[in-house]
Parts: C-alpha cells; sequence; structure tokens
C-alpha cells in the first residue's frame, strides 16, 4: 500500500477533477504523488465501468414499466377476481372474471392514469373507467373495474403528471404507456 507524500487529496476532490474541475493544486500533486494519482486511476477505472452498465444494449424494457416526468417509475398491475377469490397480477381470463389496474410509484407524487383495453389486432382501444388522478404508493387501485372477453388483450394505462391524458390507442413503448397482457383460458 502507498502513502501519500502530504495531505492526500479526497476522493470527492478527485472525482470532481476527473470531472473537469479545474485546480491546479491537484495537478501539481499528482504529478509527485504515485498514492493520489492511483485513487484517480481507480476512479477513472470505476467511471468506465459504470458508463459500460448503464449502457448495455441488451437491458430488458418492461412494458408494465412507464417513467413520467414530474412523476417518477410507474408500475402497472392488476387484479382478478374469480368467483370470490382474488388474484394479483393474474395473466389468463375467463369471461366471467372482474378486473381492476393497480399502479406503484414514488409515496408524495400525484399521477393521472386512463384504463385502455386492445384486443390483440383491434385498431381501437375500449376505456372502461374515466380516467383518475391518484396519489401515488404502493399498489393503488384505480377506481373502478371491467370485463374482459374475446381473444388476447392488453391491458394498458396511460399516464401524465398534469392533466389527463389524450385517449389514443396505447403501443408498448409509447412515452407514459404501461401494458399487460392478459389470455384467454
Amino acid at each position: 500500500m502507498m502513502a501519500c507524500i502530504g495531505e492526500p487529496v479526497s476522493w470527492l476532490r478527485l472525482e470532481a477533477f476527473q470531472l473537469g474541475t479545474v485546480d491546479p493544486r491537484i495537478d501539481e500533486h499528482l504529478a509527485v504523488c504515485d498514492a493520489c494519482r492511483s485513487c484517480l486511476d481507480e476512479i477513472i477505472a470505476g467511471a468506465i465501468v459504470l458508463i459500460v452498465l448503464r449502457t448495455r444494449p441488451d437491458a430488458v424494457t418492461r412494458e408494465d414499466v412507464a417513467t413520467i416526468k414530474g412523476v417518477g417509475e410507474v408500475i402497472l398491475g392488476t387484479i382478478r377476481e374469480r368467483e370470490g377469490a382474488i388474484a394479483t397480477d393474474a395473466l389468463a381470463f375467463r369471461p366471467s372474471d372482474r378486473w381492476k389496474v393497480v399502479v406503484t410509484c414514488p409515496p408524495d407524487a400525484l399521477t393521472w392514469v386512463d384504463v385502455a383495453v386492445v384486443e390483440v389486432g383491434a385498431t381501437t382501444a375500449d376505456h372502461p373507467m374515466a380516467p383518475a388522478h391518484v396519489a401515488c404508493g404502493n399498489r393503488i387501485v384505480v377506481p373502478g373495474a371491467f370485463t374482459l372477453s374475446g381473444g388476447v388483450n392488453r391491458v394498458c394505462v396511460r399516464l401524465a403528471a398534469e392533466a389527463a391524458p389524450q385517449r389514443s390507442l396505447p403501443r408498448p413503448g409509447d412515452a407514459g404507456v404501461a401494458c399487460v397482457t392478459i389470455r384467454p383460458e
């Protein structure tokens, strides 16, 4: 282990220096101190690893998650009621099932939620409930319920921070849209 030749430069100052803070004293110190230069090398190596990890092209994008400016990350969930039995996040339906939508988002935030149900292949969406303005938290129930029929359905929410979102056909990947696919049994 190497020791600093004088007073060591703090990690915080070295990180700021690496990010472009101009400080001739640090430059002079690093020119003669192997220990502090070694610490700076570790910071540089760590930054490279962080950049590589943050830009992985194979990162999985979840369709049930949307990020909304002014709200944060919102996760879509479902509740299925079948003959009195409750199941959370079920992915199969019968025509007699009743469904509710839940969202999880950062506490202290508010979000508008508009639920849309789209049978796969359809060019229009059903909106079984009015848009709702909800206070965020864990698994907040969106007011209203609905049933599903036909083939494979996509239950989606379109989210907005300031006002009820415009109704249009939701597509996974659209800004402010989270979806789950529910199949018939």
